[in-house]
Parts: C-alpha cells; sequence; structure tokens
C-alpha cells in the first residue's frame, strides 16, 4: 500500500483489486491527427477551421491563466511529457467555465455592463453590429462577385479558344471544299472528252456494222436467187437428159458425146450445190455477225446511258 506504482505497471491490492497508470497510444482516427485545414476565411484572414472568439482581449489575461493551469494539470507540472491531449481539453475548459451549472465571470460581467451602460451605447452598439453584418454581407458579396467574375474569364477564355477551333475548322473545310470542286471540274473534263470519244467510236462502229448489215442483205439476196434458180437448172439438166436420150436413141455415134455433156452438165449441178452450199454458209454467218453486231449495238447503247447516268451523278455531286 505505501509503495509507489510505477509506470505502466499493475499494483494488486490484497482484496484482489488493482490499479496502475497505463500509457495507451492515440487511435489512428484521433482528432489531434486530423489534417491541418486548406481552407482560408478571408473574411477573418484566418484559417477556416479556426473558432470565432467568444470573449474580448479584456480576459486575455485569465485566458492565459487557464491555459496554463491546464497545461500543468495534463503535464503533472511538466514532469510528464507523454500526456493525453483530451484531458489538456477538459482541463482547460474546467478553468474557463468552471463546473457545471456555475456562472462565469464572463457572465456576471456581462449582465452587470448591461445594467450600466446607458441605452445610447447600447444603441451605437446596436449599430455597430449592424454595420459589421452590412461588411460582412457586402464582403461576402463581393467574394461572389469575384468567384463569378473569375469563372465567367474562364469560360470567356474557353469559348475564345472553342471559336479559334472552329475557325481552323472552318478553313481546312474550305480548302477541302476548293480542292473537291476543282477535282471535280477535271473529272468532268475527262468525262466529257470520253463522252466524245465514246460517241465517235459509237459512230463510227455504227458506219462499220451498217455497211456490213447491207452486205449481208445483199448476200441474202443473191443467196434467195441462186436457191430460184435451183429448179430452173435442174429441169433444164433433166430436158437436156431426155434430149441426150433421145439423141443416143437415134444415133449411137453421139453417145459418148452426149455422155461428156452430161458429165459436163453434172459437174454444173455439182458447182451450182456447192455455190448454194456456200450461200447458206455465208447466210448463217451472216446472221450470226448480225446478232453479234445487235449484241454489240445494245452495249454500246448501256454504256452510252451509263455514262449519262455518271454525268449526270457528277453534275449533282458538284
Amino acid at each position: 500500500m505505501g509503495t509507489k506504482p510505477n509506470k505502466n505497471e499493475v499494483t494488486i491490492l490484497p482484496d484482489g483489486s488493482a490499479f496502475g497508470v497505463i500509457s495507451i497510444p492515440l487511435p489512428e482516427d484521433h482528432w489531434l491527427y486530423a489534417p491541418q485545414c486548406k481552407k482560408w476565411d478571408n473574411e477573418r484572414d484566418c484559417p477556416a477551421d479556426l473558432p470565432k472568439p467568444i470573449v474580448g482581449n479584456t480576459l486575455r489575461d485569465h485566458v492565459k491563466i487557464a491555459a496554463r493551469w491546464a497545461v500543468r494539470g495534463a503535464t503533472m507540472n511538466g514532469t510528464e511529457p507523454n500526456f493525453d491531449p483530451d484531458a489538456l481539453v477538459l482541463n482547460f475548459a474546467y478553468a474557463l467555465c468552471g463546473a457545471v451549472g456555475t456562472r462565469g465571470m464572463s457572465e456576471l460581467q456581462a449582465a452587470q455592463s448591461e445594467t450600466d451602460v446607458p441605452s445610447a451605447v447600447l444603441k451605437l452598439r446596436s449599430e455597430l453590429d449592424n454595420v459589421t453584418k452590412e461588411r460582412n454581407n457586402f464582403w461576402k458579396f463581393y467574394t461572389d462577385t469575384r468567384s463569378e467574375l473569375q469563372a465567367a474569364r474562364e469560360e470567356l477564355e474557353t469559348y475564345k479558344a472553342h471559336h479559334k477551333t472552329c475557325l481552323e475548322l472552318a478553313e481546312e473545310c474550305h480548302q477541302e471544299v476548293s480542292v473537291e470542286r476543282r477535282v471535280n471540274s477535271a473529272l468532268r473534263e475527262q468525262l466529257q472528252a470520253a463522252q466524245a470519244e465514246n460517241e465517235s467510236k459509237y459512230k463510227a462502229w455504227l458506219s462499220v456494222n451498217h455497211s456490213q448489215a447491207i452486205r449481208i442483205i445483199e448476200l441474202g439476196d443473191q443467196l434467195a436467187a441462186s436457191q430460184r434458180d435451183v429448179p430452173d437448172a435442174q429441169r433444164k439438166i433433166q430436158v437436156v437428159h431426155d434430149e441426150a436420150l433421145k439423141f443416143a436413141e437415134r444415133t449411137g455415134e453421139t453417145i459418148g458425146n452426149l455422155e461428156q455433156q452430161l458429165q459436163a452438165a453434172l459437174q454444173k449441178i455439182a458447182l451450182l450445190d456447192e455455190n448454194i452450199l456456200s450461200h447458206r454458209t455465208a447466210r448463217e454467218f451472216a446472221e450470226v455477225a448480225l446478232v453479234k453486231s445487235e449484241a454489240k449495238l445494245q452495249a454500246a447503247r448501256d454504256d452510252k446511258r451509263s455514262l449519262r447516268n455518271q454525268l449526270e451523278q457528277l453534275r449533282k455531286n458538284s
């Protein structure tokens, strides 16, 4: 019982109870470790987390005395550097305000001063408070207006940058349109030259095909005329043959001559058959050429129609 307990040691009493002085680290979320306030109170010209004063400078000495008493109590008169900041705060509050339910000296002085101060002084204090409020309101309005002005300036700079970008884009678009117009003009000239060349080729091709068609028609007429001459030739051959037989019956001397004439007639018939066959081949060739010519003519018409469509599309695009 008479021994003095050491720091961080527990003393057990005979009745089984115990006591001791133990140093426990502060928790990580303690108010002492709170980060420093970065906001600034422009009105008071101090950090924003600094409490507003509740007493005047007339009580400065009393506040100092209370703070010293709180520090000595929390540090055991300066012998304990590892003190409790919460105990320091409680001691300081107790020294300033006293126990709960007691009236402090500032309250008594304020009550006494209100009874002693004349009404004119109270009126001046009220007017001073109103002026202070108006000043605070004006300062707040000035701060808000300055913030709005800064935001407006930033927005104006953003608009200028955006306007400059739009002008650059417009200039690029104008250059692209100029290039596209020049390209369209060159394409239009090339298309007109190609169209003129195609028209000249088409006219020449029509002229050649027209001549070929006329030639084919003439060959067809000749073939038809040859086909019409075949029966007459056959009848003539038959007549000659009959006359040759009659003549052979009348005279045997001329049989050899008649046989020669018959052989010649047969050769002529073979030649006529070959002519007929060649005319038929020429007619078939002419028909095939006519079909090919019609196909080429249709293809040329389609090409011409496609060129016209491309020209119309280029005109619309330009």
